[in-house]
């Protein structure tokens, strides 16, 4: 969640991390799972590994897009009333 905020926040950030993150969410989560199974073994890590794998890509595009769509104008007023950078 923290990734998505400094992508949306920060230019340097966006464009080092863009790419990584839309890369990874478009690999299948299904196609990690066998590697998931020989790392972690066949118990419950998995399947909680997978889940966070599978959505956390999405997640991050989601806020980082969310955060570019506020307009400058909030950003600067929040940052008159004492908002930190």
């Amino acid at each position: 969640m923290v990734f998505g905020l400094l992508i949306g926040l920060l230019p340097y950030v966006r464009t080092t991390f863009t790419q990584f993150v839309a890369v990874t969410s478009m690999i299948p989560p299904l196609a990690v799972l066998p590697i998931l199974f020989i790392v972690f073994g066949l118990g419950e890590l998995p399947k909680v590994v997978l889940i966070v794998i599978g959505i956390l890509p999405f997640l991050i595009c989601d806020l980082s897009w969310r955060e570019r769509e506020i307009p400058r104008e909030q950003i600067v007023k929040a940052e008159t009333l004492g908002a930190s950078t």
